[in-house]
């Protein structure tokens, strides 16, 4: 959610009716609650799987789930709302993040994982550099919608379009 970090908070209060800065709190930690319960499961899960398919599907679930919460960002309409939303996407960070973990690691030649994770933590940061830069100026132009929309398509392309186009690069990597 990167695009959004930003002006989340001030979304949050903003928008949502009642919302404080004590609900961005509570609200932040159902969200790590949601991880707590329910990651080291999913972990589990994946770690069993020996050729990657579970972890691969895992990863689509998980992010189609987040990018579908996104959306229920725009609607939110109460403190409840946002509560229920944000412990949800907890959950499906939970199973998004050990499913990445393992094919990506499976994927990583030896010797290079340092390489590997450097590389990936790289990219990730450059990508945070341009969307914390640009978010607010999105929503002062565009609104908070718009905001959300480009968060949600980003992550169903990243996330979901193209790990399904990629499958076979994925899954062939995972097993070996």
């Amino acid at each position: 959610m990167a695009i959004v970090d930003v002006v989340f908070g001030v979304f949050i209060v903003q928008q949502v009716p009642n919302a404080t800065v004590a609900s961005l709190g509570t609200g932040a930690a159902l969200y790590t609650l949601g991880i707590l319960i329910t990651e080291p499961i999913f972990a589990s899960l994946y770690n069993k799987d020996t050729k990657g398919n579970k972890a691969f599907y895992g990863y689509i679930t998980g992010n189609f789930i987040k990018t579908l919460l996104r959306l229920a960002f725009i609607m939110i309409n109460s403190v409840t709302a946002f509560y229920i939303i944000y412990f949800l996407h907890g959950i499906a960070h939970s199973i998004a993040f050990p499913s990445f973990s393992k094919v990506f690691t499976q994927s990583i030649s030896k010797g290079n994982e340092s390489l590997a994770w450097g590389y990936k933590d790289f990219m990730l940061s450059l990508g945070k550099i341009i969307t914390l830069f640009t978010s607010g100026y999105i929503v002062l132009a565009f609104g908070y919608q718009l905001l959300f929309l480009i968060s949600a398509s980003i992550l169903f392309l990243s996330g979901v379009i193209y790990p399904l186009l990629k499958r076979k690069y994925f899954l062939n990597h995972s097993s070996s």
